[in-house]
């Protein structure tokens, strides 16, 4: 019993740290579309989606596109 609860306990560390290293990185750009101080965040993921990225975020003004880093 206790070598079980031993190797249980093993495998759900194991796990967890699998967990942990599988966040994906983001990839981002200043949008090469969005134009004037960026303080709406939907217009600048609307600007950031029509150039092909998956959300757009804005940060000190500027509207910055993001999306998955490829692998």
């Amino acid at each position: 019993m206790a070598a079980t609860l031993s190797l249980f306990k093993i495998v759900i560390l194991l796990v967890l740290f699998f967990m942990g290293n599988a966040e994906a990185n983001i990839c981002q750009q200043p949008s090469k579309t969005f134009q004037g101080p960026c303080v709406e965040q939907a217009k600048c993921t609307s600007a950031c989606q029509s150039e092909g990225f998956q959300f757009g975020e804005c940060s000190d003004s500027i509207c910055y596109c993001k999306k998955p880093c490829p692998p």
